[in-house]
């Protein structure tokens, strides 16, 4: 059983097991959903629009549909 925190032995061990179970390179541990959603957005930017440049924002000068950092006040 592994506890993940937000650092730590346990979230790089997890990262391993789980790229391991789905056979990829990489995973990435992340300490909450808004964070997922939020590097989610971000990567999704970047593979249409381009890394950002210094200053700039990925997005910058294109119209969002919706934020990264979207919350539902349940």
């Amino acid at each position: 059983m592994y506890t993940v925190t937000s650092t730590g032995k346990n979230v790089n061990e997890t990262e391993i097991l789980v790229a391991e179970k789905i056979d990829c390179k990489y995973a990435v541990a992340l300490s909450s959903g808004t964070g997922a959603l939020h590097l989610a957005i971000k990567l999704a930017g970047e593979k249409l629009y381009g890394q950002a440049r210094p200053n700039c924002g990925t997005l910058q000068g294109h119209k969002v549909f919706c934020s990264d950092m979207t919350f539902d006040p349940v």
